[in-house]
């Protein structure tokens, strides 16, 4: 049974949806469908783009993973989520992340280069021009409290906690929730139900 929490955090899915999508009407049948499948292990793509549906997504494992106090510098840090690399997402994720929240904390978009700073990110988004450069990236991010994303195949089994991947058009998740939980970090089991577990 969902809890009230999750319930809501479903809600703030869809909502973020329909904020990033024309309004069509294929667009509201694809809402409607996300609606009764969102814990089925699949999500349509056609009509929202691949990378709206990943923008939500991205701003929802802030919803659905938890990170200890000892990850933020001080009680008013900002939630930081980031894009290394190039970025696929244009102004999707800041269009999704506007004006929310984590608990206390405003959620930030930054994007960085330079794997040096990677250091405040609570989200980090490795984006597929970094690829030749995971084994650097990893090791730096394995010192510190951050849920590593991309779309880079084989994310996960090189070292990566969530990865994207495409499957009869659809966007589907993988989670190592060994390696999170490694890194202190909690993901939560109805995140975990609805996509596959990768542990290398």
């Amino acid at each position: 049974m969902m809890t009230k929490s999750v319930k809501k955090s479903l809600v703030i899915l869809q909502c973020n949806v329909m904020k990033i999508m024309p309004v069509n009407s294929f667009n509201l049948v694809f809402l409607t469908i996300l609606g009764i499948v969102i814990f089925s292990h699949s999500y349509a793509a056609p009509a929202a783009g691949e990378y709206q549906i990943k923008s939500v997504f991205v701003y929802n494992f802030v919803n659905f993973v938890t990170w200890p106090e000892t990850t933020f510098s001080s009680s008013d840090s900002d939630f930081n989520i980031c894009l290394l690399g190039d970025d696929p997402f244009g102004m999707l994720l800041d269009v999704t992340t506007e004006g929310q929240r984590a608990g206390d904390r405003p959620i930030v978009v930054q994007r960085i280069r330079k794997i040096s700073d990677i250091r405040p990110c609570q989200i980090l988004f490795v984006s597929d021009s970094e690829k030749e450069r995971l084994a650097d990236i990893f090791a730096f991010t394995e010192r510190y409290t951050i849920l590593t994303v991309s779309d880079i195949e084989n994310f996960i089994e090189q070292g990566g906690m969530v990865e994207f991947f495409n499957s009869n058009n659809k966007v589907r998740l993988g989670i190592n929730p060994k390696l999170a939980r490694k890194a202190d970090l909690h993901i939560d089991a109805n995140l975990i139900q609805l996509s596959t577990v990768i542990e290398p």
